[in-house]
């Protein structure tokens, strides 16, 4: 998940890419990974425990008071994952975005599409 702007905003990288998506919430849940980057290097990886809608009230702190997304969106409740994933990923360079692409999400397969 691409977090330039919301990390521009002075979050965490993890308060940066844990919400508000436009994503399916049984794709999300599929992924084994979240990785957190800015200009198509990860600069973090989280493991996702709890999918749930943007208006939970976790993310109340974020979200102007009265505002409601529609279609609703998704974020994640999660964790940093174990060093020995953060050492596969991290600092790592993502594939290059495909010509047209907009959207902040991406769904890679593992380590293959990675440059070291």
């Amino acid at each position: 998940i691409s977090i330039g702007r919301s990390l521009e905003e002075r979050r965490s990288i993890y308060d940066s890419v844990r919400m508000s998506w436009r994503i399916s919430e049984d794709r999300a849940r599929s992924a084994d990974y979240i990785l957190a980057h800015k200009g198509g290097i990860v600069l973090d990886v989280f493991i996702a425990d709890e999918w749930v809608d943007s208006s939970d009230e976790r993310f109340s702190r974020y979200i102007p008071d009265g505002h409601v997304y529609n279609p609703p969106r998704k974020g994640f409740i999660g964790r940093q994952a174990p060093g020995e994933i953060l050492d596969l990923y991290r600092h790592t360079r993502l594939p290059a975005v495909k010509k047209g692409a907009a959207s902040p999400i991406r769904y890679l397969s593992p380590q293959g599409d990675f440059d070291q």
